[in-house]
C-alpha cells in the first residue's frame, strides 16, 4: 500500500509541475512572439 501511496504523490507532483513549465512556457511565448502559438500553428499547416 505504501509504495502505491508514494508512487501516486510523485506522480502528482510530476503533472503539477509539467503543467507549470507548460504555462510559464505560453506565458513566454505571449511576452516575445506577437503570434499566439495558435495563429502559427494554423499558419504551419496552411503552408
Amino acid at each position: 500500500m505504501e509504495p502505491n501511496k508514494l508512487l501516486m504523490q510523485t506522480n502528482h507532483t510530476k503533472l503539477l509541475t509539467g503543467k507549470d513549465i507548460v504555462h510559464i512556457g505560453s506565458s513566454m511565448n505571449r511576452i516575445f512572439d506577437p503570434i499566439p502559438l495558435g495563429k502559427r500553428i494554423r499558419n504551419i499547416h496552411l503552408q
